[in-house]
């Protein structure tokens, strides 16, 4: 079986030209599986008309962007730092609100291009290439293995996957079972070698490229890593999987699986594996990640009684809009079709956590209507019995109900 790699994240065999035909892998509204359709190769994206991302009536406005933010899912066993790499990244403790530090849920953080920009700022001085893409949907997974059907949820909605992958423990139970999700969907992932700072005499360098921390190490602490490096390749090569550490890629980075050695402690690694997965985007997904108006992409993460606004639904929504007062239909526990109608609309402010709840209503923004990739929480009648992972859809036959009539 070959290697899941960008270059088989757009082809199929379904398709007679693979170079001039996007494999757009999402649901279909009515759930039937995967929609192809067909761009050339060589078309550009157009800007489209994109939602202000404060609350309230804002104005359409041209985005800047061709591209909507892709939705990356990171996977990997119980205790392999994927939560502690999210922290990193915003800043934040969420894994120390988790019960027993391990992860219950599915979470979602937006890393804004701002936030994206600062962090990568060191890789962006050596590379000739201008990030584009207005952010990163970051969404987390447990790891645990009574939480299969959660990360196939994750895995499901995302464009990119990250695995990450414990450096002392090498490819574990979860990690194999993290990869074939991926390979099942059709989605590339990267690798990210996590808790380096645990090698032997380790010394912090934040201010490099991981390249370059790894290169000013001592002897010993360089040996100990290709070491472990060299057994999780070979673990890797078992399943079937190329890799090479992200510099050593050369002009097999469209077949190889991209491996960043990065540790969620100290940060090295960090700015390294944002860089690579927007250089990718932009590069190989640039079809894909398209701004379209149109079709509605939406789908279910969890249900969830939140105090305040009662039984909500967190949803990814990727393509499309979502207003209040917009007539939503979306499947039940027993397959039945529910009905509801959007009171309220939420997303977390960027960096914060869709699922945490230490922040209070200051961690969210409230909108009239959301466009594009984004974590979106929402509010209204008939929840309760909605099944977590069904497609949600507007019906554009009603009028929007006037949400302040509703109650």
């Amino acid at each position: 079986e070959a290697p899941a790699s960008p270059t088989n994240s757009e082809g199929d065999s379904r398709s007679v030209r693979s170079h001039s035909w996007e494999l757009v892998d999402l649901p279909s509204s009515e759930g039937t599986g995967v929609v192809v359709t067909p761009v050339h190769a060589s078309s550009t994206p157009s800007p489209v008309r994109a939602m202000s991302s404060q609350g309230g009536t804002a104005p359409l406005r041209e985005s800047t962007s061709p591209f909507r933010a892709p939705v990356i899912c990171v996977l990997g066993h119980t205790d392999a730092g994927k939560t502690k790499l999210l922290d990193r990244i915003r800043s934040s403790k969420v894994q120390e609100g988790e019960a027993g530090g391990i992860s219950q849920h599915i979470g979602a953080t937006m890393l804004p291009r701002e936030g994206l920009l600062r962090i990568s700022a060191p890789l962006q001085r050596e590379e000739e290439l201008e990030i584009e893409v207005p952010g990163l949907l970051l969404l987390d997974t447990p790891g645990h293995e009574t939480f299969n059907n959660l990360r196939h949820r994750g895995s499901s909605i995302c464009d990119v996957g990250i695995v990450v992958v414990d450096l002392m423990h090498g490819v574990e139970k979860q990690t194999k079972e993290a990869i074939a999700l991926l390979r099942d969907q059709r989605r590339p992932f990267v690798i990210a070698l996590n808790k380096i700072d645990r090698l032997y005499g380790w010394q912090p360098d934040t201010s490099a490229s991981i390249r370059e921390a790894l290169e000013n190490q001592h002897g010993g602490t360089t040996d100990e890593f290709h070491n472990r490096w060299t057994k999780v390749r070979v673990q890797l090569a078992e399943l079937g999987l190329n890799a090479s550490l992200c510099w050593e890629l050369g002009r097999h980075e469209k077949k190889d699986i991209s491996v960043v050695p990065v540790s969620a402690l100290t940060g090295e690694g960090i700015p390294d594996l944002l860089f690579l997965l927007s250089s990718f985007c932009q590069r190989f997904l640039s079809n894909r990640l398209a701004m379209k108006a149109s079709p509605l992409v939406c789908t279910v993460l969890e249900v969830r009684e939140v105090v305040g606004m009662g039984v909500c639904a967190d949803v990814i929504l990727v393509q499309g809009s979502l207003h209040e007062g917009d007539h939503i239909s979306l499947r039940s526990r027993s397959s039945e079709a529910i009905t509801s109608t959007i009171r309220a609309l939420v997303t977390p402010k960027p960096l914060e956590e869709l699922r945490s709840q230490s922040g209070g209503a200051a961690a969210y923004n409230y909108h009239h209507s959301v466009t594009g990739t984004a974590a979106v929480r929402i509010s209204g009648p008939n929840l309760s019995n909605v099944q977590a992972g069904s497609l949600l859809t507007v019906d554009e036959t009603k009028a929007r109900s006037i949400v302040g009539a509703l109650g």
